[in-house]
């Protein structure tokens, strides 16, 4: 018996150009490239890389059991802070 294959069986993504899973119609791609207003590409990797280390430091220093419970609220203050950021 041939061992099976591990080609994916679907193309490079449209949006971000990487091999992954399809997804619905209509859907955006979380891998895509994220623009500015003035089409500059902004680069969101690094600032979520650094906001994990900074949450997992914080759930370790602080010894916090409800994960969940810290991440609502902060997706909730991260959410006021930017409907209410100015430049």
């Amino acid at each position: 018996m041939a061992a099976p294959s591990l080609q994916p069986t679907f193309d490079k993504c449209p949006q971000c150009g990487l091999v992954h899973p399809p997804l619905k119609d209509g859907t955006n791609c979380p891998m895509r490239p994220v623009k500015s207003a003035t089409g500059v590409e902004v680069d969101t990797s690094k600032f979520l890389a650094s906001l994990k280390n900074i949450l997992i430091s914080q759930i370790h220093s602080k010894q916090i059991k409800n994960v969940n419970k810290l991440m609502n609220e902060m997706i909730i203050n991260v959410t006021k802070f930017l409907e209410g950021y100015k430049e």
